[in-house]
């Protein structure tokens, strides 16, 4: 079937107005990274609101996050957007989040054959602050992942007992 003049220029319209949406996508994801980031830095309100960091992860997770579908647990993202938390730097990977995550991960990796290495001389107490840090992030990145777990677990060993 043969388009008219006009099918083609709605066409048009529709892709231009699809590139434009694609292109907002990553910028929306960075600000809402940043947003979570300052929303669970607020330590009283989180504990007020939700009681732990685990519980907040997972009230804002599925609120605010639901539609990465779970491709990344929150967590990750946000260690993710710690490490690159900059527009500039997500704009040069061209706000592709697949683009991110791979460096994040080989950044990690690379960190991790670092830590295993002989160190030739002592750390200096900058350097064990930050191994702190990096230590607290992993741990917290793995109790969400734990309490994920949990849950799915609950969910079905619930529906095998019904």
């Amino acid at each position: 079937m043969a388009s008219d003049k006009n099918d083609t220029q709605n066409s048009g319209e529709v892709l231009a107005k699809l590139k434009t949406l694609a292109g907002q996508a990553g910028k929306n994801l960075h600000t809402r990274l940043k947003l979570c980031t300052a929303l669970l830095a607020d330590h009283q309100y989180v504990l007020a609101t939700w009681g732990d960091d685990s519980k907040a992860l997972e009230v804002i997770e599925a609120d605010c996050f639901g539609d990465l579908c779970g491709a990344r647990s929150l967590s990750e993202l946000l260690a993710m957007y710690r490490l690159f938390p900059t527009e500039a730097k997500w704009a040069e990977c061209k706000w592709n989040l697949t683009r991110l995550l791979a460096e994040w991960d080989e950044t990690r990796k690379q960190q991790r054959r670092e830590d295993r290495g002989p160190r030739k001389t002592e750390p200096t107490k900058a350097q064990l602050l930050e191994e702190i840090e990096t230590l607290k992030r992993d741990n917290a990145v793995l109790k969400a992942q734990n309490d994920e777990l949990r849950r799915f677990i609950d969910r079905g060993l619930g529906k095998v007992a019904v």
